[in-house]
């Protein structure tokens, strides 16, 4: 009898250091209703990545009202800086401290130097929604991520549509719009199955309107297909 719980004993002995290790090296994934400074933590990580994809709406809004010929694009890139930002207030409520600077990469940058200061410091102890990685690895903040993918992109999409000429420029804004609210209403409709129910409430009316917004982009293509077709059909009798 000793001797079986003598075994039992060595049997826990062995298996602890084994647990302890898993567990350091596994991902925190956000639990719903964990609040952190009043605030709930998985809607703060949700909303702070949805805040990035706003700001990049209105500044190629901005861009949009500048450059435009079209009015019916004009007018669009005008709707979008101001619904855009409304919707950004909405979520700046549930971000927190995720979602407080306006610059996307100085944001980023803050972010990702406060993930690695803090795991120097305790590297068995990670953010939320970050991921403790094996043999001294630094952990990531997904938030921070976002923010550096979403200036990116950004850069990448003002370098080309700057360099088009008014009628290309409108033609390849509305087709960008296009494709960025078909990726945003996903984004919305996944993160809205995470959210609190609080946040879920603002999401749908996110949804609605990014719908709306999609029908519009999709409408204002078509118009301007036609009017490219017009044109060409009238330099086509022209030359004959």
């Amino acid at each position: 009898m000793v001797t079986a719980i003598v075994a039992a004993i060595s049997m826990i002995a062995a298996s602890a250091p084994a647990q302890d290790q898993a567990q350091r090296y596994q991902v925190e994934k956000p639990v719903m209703g964990s609040v952190q400074g009043g605030l709930n933590s998985a809607d703060s990580q949700l909303a702070g990545c949805l805040i990035v994809d706003n700001q990049g709406e209105i500044a190629l809004g901005k861009l949009a009202e500048q450059k435009a010929k079209d009015k019916d694009v004009k007018d669009f890139g005008e709707k979008m800086v101001y619904d855009h930002t409304q919707f950004m207030q909405q979520l700046q409520r549930f971000a927190g401290t995720q979602g407080q600077n306006g610059n996307l990469g100085a944001n980023a940058q803050s972010a990702s130097a406060a993930v690695q200061q803090q795991g120097a410091g305790n590297p068995d102890r990670a953010l939320p929604g970050a991921v403790i990685q094996p043999m001294g690895g630094q952990g990531l903040n997904f938030v921070a991520l976002k923010q550096e993918i979403g200036q990116k992109c950004l850069q990448m999409t003002q370098g080309d549509l700057e360099k088009k000429n008014a009628s290309q420029f409108d033609k390849c804004y509305i087709g960008q719009q296009i494709g960025a609210h078909v990726e945003v209403l996903a984004t919305l409709e996944v993160f809205r199955s995470q959210a609190s129910p609080e946040l879920a409430s603002v999401l749908d009316k996110g949804i609605e309107t990014t719908k709306s917004h999609l029908e519009h982009a999709k409408k204002i293509a078509e118009a301007l297909d036609q009017q490219s077709s017009s044109t060409a059909e009238k330099d086509a009798a022209n030359r004959r």
